[in-house]
């Protein structure tokens, strides 16, 4: 993997100057247009891409969603996972899927999983034939403090059937 202090190396400036510019942080509109040029041109040449997971933690934005679903095979729920598919791509977010397969401690494991994972929202697709209510009823949703603790606040919230 190419990192920013190869293409600062290959480009002859700072890893610094080479972050500003690759970030477009605010100061890159004070760095000559032929330093950006020579920069933008050494990231390509090296095949550079940006480590998602680095930016995400000083944006602390995931810019993922877990999907919740209860089960997979039930076709009903087919077109409702495509239109949740389609609306996270447009709006650039990684969706991540998980099959519950109707099972309470696989719900509660995926759930934490995914809370770990810092994922910006959840979405739980659940057929009502095949679900207990209570699993829904008392999602814990986690807050991050400042000192990027874990605070659980409980939240009730009211789902309806994807048919």
């Amino acid at each position: 993997m190419v990192t920013i202090r190869d293409v600062a190396k290959e480009s002859g400036f700072s890893a610094t100057t080479v972050s500003i510019v690759l970030n477009d942080a605010p100061l890159a509109r004070y760095i000559p247009s032929t330093t950006k040029k020579r920069i933008e041109s050494a990231a390509k040449r090296l095949g550079y891409r940006p480590n998602v997971f680095a930016r995400s933690l000083r944006s602390r934005r995931s810019h993922t969603v877990g999907v919740m679903v209860f089960d997979a095979t039930d076709p009903f729920c087919t077109l409702v996972l495509r239109g949740i598919q389609n609306s996270l791509y447009q709006a650039s977010y990684l969706p991540i899927l998980t099959d519950v397969q109707n099972e309470h401690a696989r719900f509660e494991r995926y759930l934490e999983m995914l809370l770990e994972r810092r994922v910006e929202a959840l979405i739980v697709v659940a057929n009502w034939l095949f679900v207990n209510i209570e699993v829904l009823g008392d999602l814990e949703k986690a807050i991050f403090d400042s000192d990027d603790r874990p605070r659980i606040e409980k939240r009730s919230h009211q789902l309806g059937d994807c048919r």
